[in-house]
């Protein structure tokens, strides 16, 4: 089985289970797993935005640096 990771309208990749036996459909457990991979996806999308902030931080600090050195 597998399950979208959501991070915002886009797909940011797969939870998988696997299984060596067959099992019945679980409603509860299906739940479950869409709830984690949601969760997952929206784990990414903080990840990812904290980097950018800090990217920009660090382009704002050199910029700031720069502009000091040449006055």
């Amino acid at each position: 089985m597998g399950w979208r990771i959501r991070g915002g309208r886009a797909g940011r990749g797969v939870l998988e289970l696997y299984s060596d036996e067959p099992r019945p459909r679980d409603d509860g457990l299906l739940s479950i797993l869409v709830d984690l991979g949601t969760q997952l996806g929206r784990a990414l999308e903080r990840t990812e935005a904290d980097a950018a902030h800090q990217h920009l931080d660090d382009q704002r600090a050199e910029f700031v640096a720069r502009a000091a050195h040449e006055l």
